[in-house]
């Protein structure tokens, strides 16, 4: 059985949550602890092509707290 990283656990979680704007956000901090510079920048690029339409406020916010 092959490991599940944690870069794709993070998409299941937030495709998962995506309908809870509340539950998202708490879920995109979260993978913003977890995960390396590389995989941050696949996972912001994964919710730009996925979710900005739905959720650019929320992924701006968490990612500005990031670059600060």
């Amino acid at each position: 059985m092959t490991e599940m990283k944690m870069i794709d656990h993070q998409k299941l979680i937030l495709e998962n949550s995506v309908h809870d704007k509340a539950m998202f956000q708490k879920e995109l901090i979260k993978s913003l602890k977890w995960l390396g510079s590389e995989e941050l920048n696949e996972l912001y690029n994964w919710l730009r092509a996925n979710y900005w339409t739905s959720h650019k406020d929320i992924i701006k916010e968490v990612f500005e707290r990031v670059a600060a």
